[in-house]
């Protein structure tokens, strides 16, 4: 008993004279180490040098790249319910001008002159290419949206005074009828170096996932090895919890109360690094399972890699860790954040900048599957915007740079959730001079329309986010101001609840 007393005080779950160590990280989504940060100095100090040298790098890349905005028109919409939709489905068909058809048909639902954005993209899964058409009717929900099989890329083409049309919709007939011909107008310099700086930091030639990678929770005993028993992964897993079998909750002194279960963790830890990990046999048991995952690839779990990664190797252990996606069991299950903090820090202790950023960006913008996602959790998962700016990257062109969309992106450019963007734009410490580029950019009629409103958001979304009720205010007095230079199509659609910024706690 005197050892795992000796060991909980060790890792700083006890101090030495019984108290319970009160620490703030208890309630933290993370561990916030002594700086303020989820990285240590030493982790900080070693990316500090890659963020140097990306610097420089942007300064020697080509500035001269031309993006253009996504495909964008203007357009009807209408629908009907398909109890009376066989003749008028004809008549789209046959391409009826739009006033006949609406004179025709009274019970149609008709929305006029909304922004139609038009995409085309491939089904890998399906290997199939789609075109999709997305309304921009400014609702919390149910914008309308157009999805249809276009192998041929035959909606390529002029499309201003066609119906464009879908009849699969669950008990309605849809139908888009288009305007004005759609058109990607060039995104202005300044904006584009943006997009450029975002790429240059965030490698887009890296993938997160090796392309074997499984899906699986975090600390599942499943892999894709048929007979798990007869594994090197199973004889050492069995032989760490044999020889910790002997520790249980009622070793844990009383004075942890509710938190008896993260001493436990914490004690079992401390007693493979003080009794087991210098044995023969864990070395020994550990090398073969290592070398076992590199010649299989095996599905392994988060403690047998925090072994690897403690006891015999960084880069083994991170190997592991990507080829292993961690999918949320629930809403409140933090699983798929604490995989990625882990595969961000053994990526900065490996030097592998690549890896880090991408995984760090994932947990910014809470980018994991999940079975289930009420929106009652999302308010502990922090954005740790802190960590990329005491890095000395250039946050605010980071940040824009995977705000604005575009139709020519480079293969794998990041982009990042708007939602979650303007929860970290709301810490970032140089909030006046965020505000002040997201305005201007918001009346910068040089910009297309589409990445006008979607900065409109953003801002929306950061204001959301800033604590005080005053601050919030003046933030929507300003916005309402800059959102008056929008298109009609757009601007005569938002509609601002102030009273829930008002009265938000």
């Amino acid at each position: 008993m005197i050892k795992l007393f000796s060991a909980l005080c060790a890792v700083g779950i006890l101090s030495c004279n019984t108290a319970v160590t009160q620490s703030s990280n208890i309630n933290n989504e993370f561990r916030i180490y002594s700086n303020g940060l989820i990285y240590d100095d030493t982790t900080m100090h070693q990316l500090s040098h890659i963020v140097d040298s990306l610097n420089l790098q942007f300064k020697r890349c080509d500035l001269t790249r031309q993006y253009y905005a996504v495909s964008q028109g203007i357009g009807h919409f209408i629908s009907i319910k398909k109890g009376n939709s066989k003749a008028a489905l004809a008549d789209l068909e046959l391409q009826m001008p739009f006033t006949d058809f609406i004179k025709k048909y009274k019970s149609a639902s008709v929305t006029e002159n909304m922004l139609i954005i038009k995409s085309r993209y491939k089904n890998n899964y399906e290997n199939r290419w789609f075109t999709q058409f997305d309304g921009q009717m400014m609702k919390d929900y149910d914008d309308p949206e157009i999805r249809i099989e276009d192998n041929s890329g035959e909606y390529n083409r002029p499309l201003k005074g066609q119906w464009i049309i879908n009849d699969r919709a669950s008990g309605y007939l849809e139908a888009f009828y288009i305007t004005t011909e759609f058109v990607s107008p060039p995104i202005p310099l300044k904006y584009a170096r943006m997009i450029l700086y975002a790429d240059c930091v965030v490698d887009t030639t890296a993938e997160i996932f090796s392309v074997e990678a499984g899906r699986d929770d975090r600390f599942s005993r499943h892999t894709n090895e048929k007979d798990y028993r007869k594994t090197k992964l199973f004889a050492f897993t069995d032989f760490l919890d044999k020889q910790t079998s002997h520790i249980s909750e009622k070793n844990v002194p009383a004075v942890y109360g509710a938190y008896k279960w993260l001493a436990l963790d914490s004690l079992k830890k401390a007693w493979v690094k003080q009794e087991l990990s210098g044995t023969e046999k864990f070395k020994t048991l550990l090398v073969a399972a290592v070398q076992e995952f590199r010649e299989k690839k095996l599905i392994t779990n988060d403690t047998f890699e925090e072994c690897v990664g403690n006891y015999f190797s960084k880069k083994d252990a991170l190997a592991m860790k990507r080829n292993r996606r961690v999918i949320g069991n629930c809403s409140m299950d933090q699983s798929p954040r604490y995989h990625a903090l882990n595969i961000a820090m053994l990526s900065a202790e490996t030097v592998n900048w690549e890896v880090f950023l991408r995984a760090h960006l994932d947990i910014m913008n809470d980018r994991f599957e999940r079975i289930t996602d009420g929106s009652y959790a999302w308010g502990r998962r922090n954005t740790y915007i802190k960590e990329l700016e005491e890095l000395n990257i250039d946050v605010q062109d980071l940040l824009l740079g995977i705000s604005l969309r575009m139709e020519n992106p480079v293969s794998k450019h990041y982009y990042g959730s708007i939602g979650r963007l303007g929860r970290a734009l709301a810490e970032t410490r140089n909030s006046p001079e965020m505000e002040a580029r997201l305005l201007n950019a918001i009346k910068d009629n040089q910009l297309d329309t589409y990445n006008r409103l979607l900065l409109h958001y953003l801002y929306l979304n950061y204001t959301w986010y800033l604590s005080e009720r005053k601050e919030r205010l003046t933030c929507l007095d300003k916005l309402e101001e800059a959102d008056k230079t929008l298109p009609e199509i757009v601007k005569g659609r938002i509609k601002i609840e102030r009273k829930n910024f008002e009265d938000k706690k």
